[in-house]
Protein backbone atom coordinates (compact mmCIF):
# COMPACT_ATOMS: atom_id res chain seq x y z
CA UNK A 1 0.00 0.00 0.00
CA UNK A 2 2.46 2.45 0.53
CA UNK A 3 3.05 2.30 -3.66
CA UNK A 4 0.25 3.18 -4.33
CA UNK A 5 -0.58 6.12 -6.99
CA UNK A 6 3.07 6.69 -6.80
CA UNK A 7 5.76 6.20 -9.71
CA UNK A 8 9.26 3.62 -9.61
CA UNK A 9 11.50 6.18 -8.13
CA UNK A 10 10.50 5.58 -4.86
CA UNK A 11 12.30 2.02 -4.93
CA UNK A 12 15.13 3.86 -6.59
CA UNK A 13 18.73 4.53 -4.51
CA UNK A 14 22.17 5.30 -4.76
CA UNK A 15 23.06 2.17 -6.89
CA UNK A 16 20.43 2.61 -9.61
CA UNK A 17 21.81 3.20 -13.47
CA UNK A 18 20.18 6.59 -14.19
CA UNK A 19 21.15 6.02 -17.57
CA UNK A 20 19.18 3.34 -17.62
CA UNK A 21 16.43 4.95 -16.56
CA UNK A 22 16.56 7.70 -18.72
CA UNK A 23 16.59 5.12 -21.55
CA UNK A 24 13.98 3.13 -20.48
CA UNK A 25 11.76 6.83 -20.11
CA UNK A 26 12.94 7.52 -24.00
CA UNK A 27 12.16 4.28 -25.18
CA UNK A 28 8.19 5.38 -23.47
CA UNK A 29 8.08 8.34 -24.55
CA UNK A 30 8.35 7.32 -28.11
CA UNK A 31 5.86 4.41 -27.61
CA UNK A 32 8.16 1.95 -27.41
CA UNK A 33 8.47 -1.47 -25.18
CA UNK A 34 11.44 -1.40 -23.22
CA UNK A 35 13.64 -3.48 -20.25
CA UNK A 36 16.41 -3.15 -18.60
CA UNK A 37 18.10 -4.60 -15.29
CA UNK A 38 18.72 -1.89 -12.33
CA UNK A 39 19.47 -2.13 -9.05
CA UNK A 40 16.46 -0.99 -6.72
CA UNK A 41 15.72 -1.04 -3.23
CA UNK A 42 13.22 -2.79 -0.93
CA UNK A 43 11.18 -0.60 1.60
CA UNK A 44 14.01 -1.43 4.21
CA UNK A 45 16.82 -0.53 2.11
CA UNK A 46 18.41 -3.26 0.86
CA UNK A 47 19.49 -3.54 -2.71
CA UNK A 48 18.09 -5.90 -5.32
CA UNK A 49 17.83 -6.96 -8.82
CA UNK A 50 14.86 -5.89 -10.50
CA UNK A 51 13.99 -6.77 -14.07
CA UNK A 52 11.87 -4.25 -15.66
CA UNK A 53 9.76 -4.35 -19.13
CA UNK A 54 7.64 -2.07 -20.11
CA UNK A 55 4.70 -2.29 -22.38
CA UNK A 56 2.55 0.11 -24.72
CA UNK A 57 -1.29 -0.83 -24.60
CA UNK A 58 -3.03 0.42 -27.73
CA UNK A 59 -6.43 0.34 -28.72
CA UNK A 60 -7.44 -2.65 -30.42
CA UNK A 61 -10.55 -0.94 -31.88
CA UNK A 62 -8.18 1.00 -34.70
CA UNK A 63 -6.98 -1.19 -37.74
CA UNK A 64 -4.14 0.74 -37.33
CA UNK A 65 -3.42 1.18 -33.31
CA UNK A 66 -0.11 2.05 -33.65
CA UNK A 67 -0.52 5.07 -35.63
CA UNK A 68 -2.16 6.73 -32.00
CA UNK A 69 -0.06 7.24 -28.45
CA UNK A 70 -0.16 4.55 -26.60
CA UNK A 71 -3.57 4.45 -24.04
CA UNK A 72 -1.58 3.16 -21.25
CA UNK A 73 1.49 1.43 -20.15
CA UNK A 74 2.34 -2.34 -18.95
CA UNK A 75 5.06 -2.88 -16.54
CA UNK A 76 6.36 -5.90 -15.42
CA UNK A 77 9.03 -6.06 -12.18
CA UNK A 78 10.80 -8.99 -11.41
CA UNK A 79 13.26 -9.66 -8.59
CA UNK A 80 15.30 -11.52 -10.93
CA UNK A 81 17.40 -12.71 -7.51
CA UNK A 82 14.86 -14.52 -5.97
CA UNK A 83 14.00 -16.10 -9.46
CA UNK A 84 17.90 -17.47 -9.80
CA UNK A 85 19.11 -18.56 -6.59
CA UNK A 86 22.65 -19.99 -6.16
CA UNK A 87 23.68 -23.44 -6.92
CA UNK A 88 25.09 -25.11 -4.20
CA UNK A 89 27.38 -28.04 -5.16
CA UNK A 90 28.35 -30.82 -2.69
CA UNK A 91 30.81 -33.50 -3.56
CA UNK A 92 29.92 -36.80 -4.53
CA UNK A 93 29.16 -39.19 -1.82
CA UNK A 94 30.83 -41.90 -3.01
CA UNK A 95 33.36 -42.04 -5.93
CA UNK A 96 31.71 -41.86 -9.54
CA UNK A 97 32.94 -45.19 -10.52
CA UNK A 98 31.29 -46.86 -7.19
CA UNK A 99 27.76 -46.20 -9.03
CA UNK A 100 29.03 -48.26 -12.16
CA UNK A 101 29.34 -52.13 -13.10
CA UNK A 102 32.35 -53.53 -14.88
CA UNK A 103 31.36 -54.90 -17.93
CA UNK A 104 33.53 -58.25 -19.48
Amino acid sequence: QDCIGRTLRIIQGERTDGSEVDSILRHVSAGRAADSVLVNYRITGEPFLNYLRVFPLYRNDRPDATAEPPVQYLGILKDIIQETPPVKTQPPAQPLEAGFARVG
